[in-house]
């Protein structure tokens, strides 16, 4: 559900974008075809062959900033989104830290119990399996 309001997002960007970029073209199209009268002592430091490189690096900016939102959202979607609502979700990742380039360490919570999982090119392996500890309320409250 999350992954389709992610990517419904980012495709109304890339549309209203889009929309944006064809109305600027169109009226500079409509600029270059009107006659004007060159002003004193004025002179044009832009081209439009440097407007359109500037369109093309202003659009490769905005969409490589859509991109590094959509990264964060997905990694930090648990603690954003998930502050006061409990999970229907039996299974949940607590924790994951990478141990080296084949190798991951898992806390996961399953019915009450938080489980160490190991995991390599052997396959997986449960170190440890302990209750899930029930936490404070001014714990709780302060975050």
């Amino acid at each position: 559900m999350f992954r389709y309001l992610v990517q419904a997002w980012y495709l109304r960007c890339f549309f209203a974008f889009g929309i944006f970029f064809e109305a600027g073209t169109a009226m500079a199209q409509t600029s270059v075809a009107a006659p004007h009268t060159a002003i004193p002592f004025k002179q044009d430091k832009q081209s439009n062959d440097t407007m359109a490189y500037q369109s093309i690096a202003a659009l490769f900016l905005a969409s490589c900033a859509a991109y590094g939102i959509v990264l964060g959202l997905k990694r930090y979607r648990d603690k954003i989104g998930g502050g006061g609502i409990k999970s229907s979700r039996r299974l949940r990742t607590v924790e994951a830290i990478r141990l080296g380039k084949t190798s991951m360490l898992y806390v996961v919570e399953y019915n009450g119990e938080e489980l160490l999982i190991a995991e390599s090119t052997h396959g997986l392996q449960l170190l440890n399996s302990s209750p899930v500890k029930p936490q404070d309320e001014s714990v709780a409250s302060d975050v």
